[in-house]
């Protein structure tokens, strides 16, 4: 997770406010130890301090802890209120109570979500990126016939992961890769969650100069259509390409060879009217 991060709602101490005291003291108990070492009174009751709560989750430093961060990330970006109605229908498929709250905002919601089921709200952030995906490269099943694909076990997809985190670890990017998977209309969706290159940036700390050195975070989306046997991949090198075609291949088809990856985007050819223009004329004309 990148630790120069903007938090858009948690900035504000009248959005803190807006998170039910008992739901927000229960989220901020689970990281006690840290927030007691920033003089947080979380049993101050209606003089709780929602301005030095803001300025000290504003403020993220090397001791801020990892789980608090990624928490902060994931609560802070599905607080939104474009994904209240997903918010609400996760939690009734996943059949989390949401309490006593009679109208509950959507930050209550994702902090809701997050104390019961952490993953389940990385989950439903990481599908938000798959809308946001534009531009894909095809690439065509090798094989004569097209294998159906079923929904990957949870073994199938760590041992993919493991093969990616050693890949990624070899291009300087780290590990901690995760892939989610989303099936919908027949079509399997992909998210695969990343690092990338460390960066380097100025800080100010204690009113001094300083920086800080990070790994960002990266999504790239794929998919796969069954009925052409086509995967689709959304991301920014042509390496990472090959290396999606060769490990998801393998872990999901048992054939790293499955995708052509040398014909990116060649849905379609002309290479029956090359051959025998007459032929493929009649073919076409009936």
């Amino acid at each position: 997770m990148s630790t120069n991060f903007k938090l858009r709602n948690f900035a504000n101490p009248a959005t803190l406010k807006a998170i039910a005291r008992p739901l927000l003291i229960q989220f901020l108990q689970r990281y006690g130890d840290f927030f007691a070492g920033r003089h947080l009174n979380m049993h101050a009751g209606d003089g709780f301090d929602y301005d030095h709560l803001a300025s000290i989750l504003m403020s993220p430093d090397e001791d801020t802890p990892e789980e608090l961060l990624d928490a902060l990330f994931f609560i802070d970006e599905m607080s939104m209120p474009q994904y209240y109605d997903d918010l609400v229908n996760k939690m009734a498929s996943a059949g989390i109570n949401p309490g006593t709250l009679p109208e509950p905002t959507g930050a209550d919601l994702a902090v809701a979500i997050w104390l019961a089921s952490p993953s389940l709200l990385e989950s439903l952030h990481a599908e938000q990126f798959m809308v946001r995906a534009k531009k894909f490269d095809s690439f065509l099943s090798t094989g004569t016939t097209i294998p159906p694909l079923t929904h990957p076990t949870a073994s199938v997809l760590k041992a993919l992961e493991d093969n990616l985190n050693h890949w990624f670890e070899t291009k300087k990017r780290g590990r901690g890769t995760k892939v989610f998977v989303f099936m919908r209309d027949g079509v399997a969706w992909f998210l695969v969650r990343h690092g990338e290159p460390y960066k380097r940036e100025g800080t100010l700390k204690n009113g001094e100069s300083s920086s800080i050195f990070y790994r960002p975070e990266k999504f790239d989306v794929l998919m796969y259509n069954p009925e052409i046997g086509e995967f689709s991949i959304h991301t920014s090198t042509k390496s990472e390409k090959k290396a999606y075609c060769k490990y998801f291949g393998r872990h999901l088809f048992g054939n790293e060879l499955m995708f052509d990856i040398d014909r990116s985007g060649e849905k379609y050819t002309l290479e029956p009217l090359r051959n025998d223009f007459m032929k493929a004329c009649v073919s076409s004309c009936g």
